[in-house]
Parts: structure tokens; C-alpha cells; sequence
């Protein structure tokens, strides 16, 4: 029905009014890219955290992704455009992403 919105989007948005409005009742909006490295403050960079889990997720300790998908995607996919692929991965994950090194590996423009 116009006017309507689908259950995930009145969610995600009242999650997002929730942590701009609330970071004195321990719910922060925390920077998927962080502002230090080229994020920003659009709605899309952001995604509610209580203060425990911004606390770890700043420090690494705290893997997000399963968390952030498939229901924020447009937050992650707002992040890659910050961060790229590999640093969007170390920042959401807490890991260090780092391709194989594998004589199996061929590059496509290498094969015959």
C-alpha cells in the first residue's frame, strides 16, 4: 500500500532514531567506517550498538558481520564505498584479511 513501509525498513529506521536519540540510555550510533578513515555521518554509515559492543566493536573485538547481514546491507554497502572491499572486511569482522598466497592461483588474464 503507498505510504507503507516494509517491516525491515520500520525497523532499521526506528533502530537508526533510537541510537541518534538515546546515547545517554547506553545505545550509541556507531560508525560502520569510521569518520578517521573516510566515513561519514549519513544515516547509511551508522548502526545501532549498545555501549558494550561500540566499545568492543572500535577495538576489533567484536565481529558485526553476522550480524549486519542481509537485513543492513545498504549500511555495508555504504561502508565499501568508504573503505573498499579488504577494509571494509578487517573493520566490520575485527580479522585481517589478506589473500593466499597459492602456485594453484592463476590470475584469469594468465591462462591460456
Amino acid at each position: 500500500m503507498p505510504g507503507e513501509e516494509k517491516s525491515g525498513e520500520s525497523e532499521l529506521e526506528a533502530a537508526r532514531v533510537e541510537a541518534r536519540a538515546a546515547p545517554s540510555e547506553g545505545v550509541d550510533p556507531a560508525h560502520l567506517a569510521p569518520r578517521s578513515l573516510g566515513g561519514c555521518d549519513h544515516p547509511d554509515c551508522v548502526a545501532p550498538l549498545c555501549r558494550p559492543c561500540h566499545r568492543a566493536y572500535d577495538t576489533g573485538a567484536l565481529d558485526l558481520l553476522p550480524h549486519l547481514e542481509p537485513a543492513w546491507r545498504a549500511e555495508l554497502a555504504h561502508a565499501l564505498g568508504h573503505l573498499g572491499l579488504i577494509g571494509l572486511l578487517e573493520r566490520v569482522t575485527g580479522e585481517r584479511w589478506r589473500p593466499e598466497a597459492s602456485a594453484d592461483r592463476v590470475r584469469p588474464a594468465e591462462r591460456s
